[in-house]
């Protein structure tokens, strides 16, 4: 298992993907989960994932990986990609800009719950990336309302 990680390169990273996510307008109603399912549904794959991508109803979506571990109970990393509305005169950063301003990323889903999204992602990729192997299954489970 390769333990080096370069945490600044994953901070860059992990707030790429929830720029990325926050850019995807995922307010609910109607939703459109879809598109941000299959954005992480392809960073995924990128990195050797075998993804499943769902919908509940039309625009809906999910998407869901798992890394296979031990026997033990598996593990869910669960978190919802859509947002309720938003009045954008009332923001002082546009609220699908992902603006990153003195450190902090802005935008509507930066702290409900595509911030938890990106993280649950990076830690998929991380633990994909160092050959870790967990006593468990883990699942990562993205879904829209």
């Amino acid at each position: 298992m390769d333990t080096s990680i370069d945490w600044a390169c994953v901070r860059d990273e992990v707030t790429g993907y929830l720029q990325d996510l926050i850019r995807i307008d995922t307010t609910n109603p109607p939703g459109n989960e879809t598109l941000a399912a299959g954005y992480i549904a392809n960073v995924l794959e990128r990195e050797g994932f075998r993804t499943v991508q769902t919908e509940s109803a039309p625009g809906r979506g999910n998407v869901t990986t798992r890394l296979a571990g031990g026997g033990q109970e598996p593990l869910l990393l669960l978190g919802h990609t859509d947002v309720v509305a938003v009045d954008a005169s009332r923001w002082t950063h546009e609220p699908f800009s992902g603006a990153l301003v003195d450190g902090f990323v802005w935008g509507r889903g930066a702290l409900d719950t595509k911030n938890m999204v990106a993280v649950e992602l990076m830690v998929m990729l991380l633990l994909k990336r160092t050959g870790a192997r967990p006593d468990c299954d883990v699942y990562l489970c993205c879904h829209g309302r």
